[in-house]
């Protein structure tokens, strides 16, 4: 069976290293305090008046789950501080505190080693594209589709694993595809049940080798197309971005970045550069912005230029790195002062 991208490649597991030092150390920083360090799920069983956890690397927790975990608290006389590397605009919980860091989005620079481009003065890519799809869902299985019916898949370096969360499905390879297909209405569109049927036999798809990187087969394209994981929830007031945009915002190719409505406009404001076109259809929501981006790669007329490119990407990589190298140290008090005041 195909290997997950996310077990094989280096920079994931060096994240989740330097990740589970940052959680250990807040937890040392919390013993001598009247501060409890604990995960969610582990949140019934805690002692102490006020609580902290980090919940980083995915999109936060529905207002649903997060207003019974409030009540609990507000009954149990707890408050919780939430550190968090999204963007949550509702903040009205009684005894939660949200707090969005630059220390744990600057985790993210350790996705890149820069070392692989930055001294080079001349890259000339012999793909149009890359597109790594780790989990699938029924969004980018109509990527897929439409990759296939514009005759795209040849042109990039492609993987479609048919890995899931065991919330979506249990199921993985062509079994999940087939269940896709099926159960979201895929096949009741001509167009996609002609593409379903063609690429069946490629199920899981992959036209590369794996070598345990993804850096060399992005710094051999021109576009990097990043599906992120959760592109179409635009109406859940908050906003996460994966180590997938992170690393094509490091790396020299031309940005086709499919993210939450607005999530551009966020990164824009750290100082993070993007190509203007995808601030352009950063406010649109999913199916117009899937067909711009497209349209973007079908016509190919973005003007490649390495070392433009390089420069911006090396911005990118120690903005990101900035971020987590000069508030990581004050990371740990800032998080016990703020647990211990933020409900006085």
């Amino acid at each position: 069976m195909t290997q997950a991208h996310i077990t094989t490649t280096f920079d994931f597991n060096n994240n989740a290293t330097i990740t589970a030092l940052v959680k250990k150390t807040l937890l040392e920083y919390c013993i001598n305090t009247n501060v409890e360090y604990t995960t969610i799920s582990n949140i019934k069983n805690t002692r102490k008046s006020f609580l902290v956890t980090i919940l980083i690397h995915d999109l936060i927790f529905p207002d649903s789950h997060l207003d019974s975990i409030d009540q609990w608290l507000g009954e149990n006389n707890r408050k919780l501080l939430i550190c968090t590397d999204n963007w949550v605009t509702k903040e009205k919980f009684a005894n939660i505190q949200i707090l969005f860091h630059p220390a744990l989005v600057g985790l993210n620079y350790l996705h890149v080693d820069p070392t692989c481009y930055q001294d080079t003065q001349y890259n000339q890519p012999t793909k149009l594209y890359n597109c790594f799809i780790h989990r699938s869902e029924s969004v980018r299985q109509s990527w897929l589709y439409f990759l296939h019916q514009r005759n795209l898949l040849d042109s990039g370096y492609i993987s479609y694993l048919c890995f899931s969360t065991n919330n979506f499905s249990k199921l993985h390879g062509l079994e999940l595809y087939d269940y896709i297909h099926n159960n979201y209405q895929l096949n009741n569109l001509s167009h996609f049940e002609k593409a379903y049927q063609e690429l069946r036999p490629q199920i899981p798809f992959q036209n590369f080798v794996e070598n345990g990187t993804l850096q060399d087969k992005i710094l051999d394209s021109r576009y990097s197309l990043v599906l992120d994981t959760y592109a179409t929830d635009d109406d859940v007031n908050k906003w996460f971005i994966s180590e997938k945009v992170y690393r094509a915002l490091m790396l020299p190719s031309l940005h086709l970045i499919f993210v939450q409505t607005g999530t551009l406009a966020k990164l824009d404001t750290l100082g993070v550069k993007i190509d203007q076109s995808n601030l352009d259809f950063d406010h649109l929501e999913w199916i117009p912005k899937q067909q711009k981006i497209l349209d973007i790669l079908v016509q190919n007329s973005q003007i490649y230029d390495f070392n433009y490119l390089k420069d911006r990407a090396l911005h990118n990589y120690y903005l990101i790195k900035s971020m987590f190298d000069l508030n990581i140290d004050q990371f740990y008090p800032q998080v016990i002062d703020l647990a211990q005041s933020q409900f006085h």
